[in-house]
């Protein structure tokens, strides 16, 4: 393969990925900069749901609604999040047993945005997707960097993926499950793996 062909190639491979990359780190930073920005506040329980969208090509879909009470600014405001960022699942019981952890009429803290009153949340974690539209593409940027850039090694490809990881795994409030840890163990590998062929491959030819 050519010099052109390999950056015409790799700059495809490295490109896409590099644009959903981009879409999911502003999505971990928007959720990681309101987690560490909301304020407590007291709330009340007033009704708690499961909704349910339904869907002719695919399973419906369920998320929990709690809609609930508080007084942030000296007004009186309603919401229904739970999470900072709306969660949908194909799991009714999933979203059943969430929305069964806060009985009507209970007082509960709620999360509130300091900066925009009416943006509330009862549960302050982090969810997993933004990571994972942020990291999962990195196995097509660095694909593409191993075409374009034959002379990359397998050490700078470790360390293309184990930085963002390790950065990945520090913003976390609790331990990696083991799933996960063995996805991303897998996503070096084969990223390792794809390196290591495609200098073989280039060095035979040459």
């Amino acid at each position: 393969m050519q010099q052109k062909e390999r950056w015409l190639v790799g700059g495809i491979f490295g490109g896409i990925g590099l644009i959903f990359v981009a879409v999911g780190w502003a999505l971990v930073l928007q959720q990681s900069r309101l987690l560490a920005r909301a304020v407590e506040v007291q709330g009340e329980v007033l009704e708690a749901y499961v909704e349910t969208a339904t869907s002719v090509r695919g399973p419906d879909s369920h998320v929990a609604r709690v809609r609930y009470q508080y007084v942030a600014r000296d007004t009186l405001w309603t919401n229904d999040r739970v999470l900072p960022h709306e969660m949908r699942t194909s799991s009714r019981k999933q979203m059943r047993q969430l929305a069964s952890r806060f009985p009507v009429g209970s007082a509960i803290p709620v999360w509130v945005d300091p900066e925009d009153a009416e943006r509330a949340f009862l549960l302050k974690e982090l969810l997993w997707l933004p990571y994972v539209i942020a990291l999962a593409p990195l196995l097509f940027v660095l694909i593409g960097a191993a075409v374009a850039l034959p002379a990359w090694g397998t050490a700078a490809s470790a360390v293309a993926l184990l930085g963002p990881l390790w950065w990945h795994h520090a913003q976390l409030p609790e331990p990696v499950p083991l799933w996960m840890q063995a996805c991303y163990a897998a996503l070096l590998a084969v990223a390792l793996i794809v390196t290591v062929a495609m200098r073989r491959s280039a060095s035979a030819r040459s």
